[in-house]
Order: C-alpha cells, then sequence, then structure tokens
C-alpha cells in the first residue's frame, strides 16, 4: 500500500502508471480467487477442496488487501453460517413463534460450540467472528421475533410475554458474559467497538436502565418494548381489582 502511494506521486510517467495498474490488477484478481476459494470450501459441495491452512494462510492475505474485501468475506461467512437457523425458525414454523424462544438461544450455544471447534482457528483473533457470530444471530432474531408478534399479535398475553422477555434477559446476560473482558466488551474498547458496530449500515436503538453498559443487553430484547402494554394494562386490572376488594 506504502508503495502504491509512493507511485501516486509519479502518476505522469507512463510506466510507473501501468505498474501500478497491474499490482491492483493483481490485488483484485487474489481478492476473488480468496472468496472463491472460501465459497468452496465451505459450503457442502466443496468441503475438503481447500486445506483449512491455506485458508487461514488467506485470512493473512485479506488483511493485507482493501477493507472492503475482509468486510465481502466475512458478510458472506456471517449469511452462510445463519442459514441453517433462518431455515429452521422461519415465518412459517410453529418454533418460529415466542413460546419457543428457548430453542432459538440453544441453537446459537451449540453452533458457537461447533464452530470454535472447527472453524475458528482459520480466522484470525482479532476479527472475532464469535462475536459478530453471536451479533449478527442477536440481529436476525430481534427482526424475526418483531414480525412474529406483529403478524400474531392476538395470541399474545401477559404470562407468554413476561417469559419470553425473561428468557432473553438470561440469554443476553449469558452473551454478555460470555464476551467480556475481549476487544469488544473490554473497558478499553473504543466507542465504535462499545456500539457493536460491526456493520455500517447497524444503527443500533437506545437502551436503558440495566442495558447501560451492556452492548449485549437489551439486544434483541428491545422487541418486546411496543407489547409492554399487555403488561401495563395487567397491571392495572389487578390493581383496580384489589381495590375493589379492599372497599369492600
Amino acid at each position: 500500500m506504502e508503495v502504491l502511494q509512493q507511485l501516486r506521486l509519479y502518476r505522469d510517467i507512463r510506466e510507473l502508471n501501468a505498474l501500478r495498474d497491474d499490482v491492483h490488477a493483481v490485488r483484485a484478481q487474489l481478492a476473488t480467487q480468496i472468496l472463491a476459494d472460501f465459497k468452496d470450501a465451505l459450503t457442502g459441495g466443496g468441503k475438503g477442496a481447500v486445506s483449512q491452512r491455506t485458508l487461514a494462510e488467506a485470512c493473512g492475505v485479506v488483511d493485507a488487501l482493501e477493507p472492503a474485501v475482509k468486510h465481502e468475506l466475512i458478510q458472506w461467512f456471517l449469511a452462510s453460517q445463519l442459514q441453517e437457523y433462518e431455515h429452521l425458525f422461519s415465518s412459517e414454523q410453529e418454533c418460529a413463534w415466542i413460546s419457543f424462544v428457548e430453542r432459538r438461544y440453544a441453537w446459537l450455544k451449540k453452533y458457537l460450540l461447533r464452530f470454535e471447534e472447527s472453524l475458528a482457528a482459520i480466522f484470525p483473533a482479532s476479527w472475532r467472528l464469535s462475536e459478530r457470530l453471536a451479533h449478527r444471530f442477536c440481529k436476525t432474531t430481534r427482526a424475526a421475533l418483531a414480525g412474529a408478534m406483529r403478524a400474531r399479535r392476538g395470541e399474545l398475553d401477559v404470562k407468554l410475554l413476561l417469559f419470553a422477555v425473561q428468557k432473553t434477559y438470561n440469554f443476553e446476560l449469558l452473551l454478555h458474559k460470555r464476551f467480556l473482558g475481549t476487544e469488544l466488551g473490554s473497558e478499553g474498547a473504543d466507542e465504535e467497538s462499545s456500539k457493536l458496530a460491526f456493520d455500517d449500515d447497524d444503527k443500533e436503538e437506545p437502551r436503558t436502565g440495566a442495558a447501560q453498559g451492556s452492548p449485549w443487553v437489551g439486544l434483541i430484547g428491545i422487541c418486546f418494548e411496543p407489547h409492554l402494554s399487555l403488561y401495563i394494562t395487567s397491571l392495572d386490572t389487578n390493581l383496580r381489582a384489589l381495590m375493589d376488594r379492599f372497599i369492600q
């Protein structure tokens, strides 16, 4: 990269311009080949075609290329790894409903164990793939649960809602503890990391109360907030009933 920057100072020299174009072409070819190798190696039909050692070395090359190459590789990997989850818990499946929310969280726990045993060694620790996967899972789950509750609002009741809220909160605390002390969770993390800014287009909603200080708590649970009026209405009804009995 430093050499290319130096070459820009001499852009009027035709030979140097040609050399710079050749370097860009080689870098683009490398990026295309590495992305293709990962897709061939980590999809069902191509597993074993490229060794994990080769893929790990390729990650070092990716770090030396343009940031967009790393971004594209990571985004593809995250999407491919969560395809199974999205299929199992698609809106057509009964387990997509919030009464089965524990099954969603159990899936991620098992997946992370498999990932760290089999694929994690391929990627540099600085890429924080486990965290990125957990974060993408939370975003996907938040959107799925929000959609399910909008579509089946008539089936919501206070008991079911509080059950899902509590299980979700417990899961978010587990993620907080799991990643505490990493670059993302450490006190010294910069502002960008503390917001889990893994995606340029990711805009996290502000969270208050117990969620302050943890980037995980509330990451999924915020989807329940539009429906908490059910709980408030229930409290109001119970309070009125108690007052009526007291007056009598």
